[in-house]
């Protein structure tokens, strides 16, 4: 590289650097968020930005890492990667957004960014939305007998919640002979 007069030898450019012509007289830096052709050996005639997905914090690097799970990176030639917002979540490397957990779900990390699953809320409680950091128990005279609901059932007249005047109900169970609930 380089128009040197009396020069002798060509020199490669050095890791992470490149050079698209003969006539430069040094070569040029990859910019942060791209790698060289060459990876992190020398001699690179081209750079190449990481696609959405991926970063690179060298160009040195021998390829473009992947957003790790609970991250994503929706723009090309980035140096790092963004978590998961709370009430989203990514189950997979290499992704260029975030999904919603379903309604009667919540983020693995509740309250927390960078979730990497949904679970289901668990009987006697629910979530309407997966903005929730947390399932919702059912309030009284309510119930929820199944796992990943996003409401809670009444109790019908002659019954009351296995709970009785307390929060998260699973079932509810008949009045005895001789008693009533409306």
């Amino acid at each position: 590289t380089g128009p040197a007069v009396g020069a002798t030898a060509c020199d490669a450019c050095p890791p992470g650097q490149y050079s698209n012509s003969s006539a430069l007289e040094k070569c040029i830096d990859c910019a942060a968020g791209s790698i060289t052709d060459t990876g992190s050996g020398a001699g690179a005639s081209t750079c190449g930005e990481c696609s959405v997905g991926q970063y690179s914090t060298s160009s040195t690097a021998k390829e473009c890492s992947e957003c790790d799970r609970g991250a994503y990176q929706a723009s090309t030639a980035q140096t790092g990667c963004v978590k998961c917002e709370v009430g989203l979540f990514q189950g997979a490397d290499g992704q260029s957004f975030c999904h919603t957990c379903q309604a009667g779900s919540i983020t693995d990390t509740g309250p927390a960014v960078g979730a990497t699953a949904c679970d289901a809320c668990p009987p006697g409680q629910y979530s309407s939305s997966s903005a929730l950091d947390k399932c919702v128990r059912c309030k009284v005279g309510l119930f929820q007998g199944a796992d990943g609901q996003s409401f809670c059932h009444t109790c019908q007249a002659g019954s009351i919640t296995d709970t009785g005047p307390a929060f998260g109900a699973k079932v509810c169970d008949a009045c005895p002979p001789g008693q009533y609930s409306n």
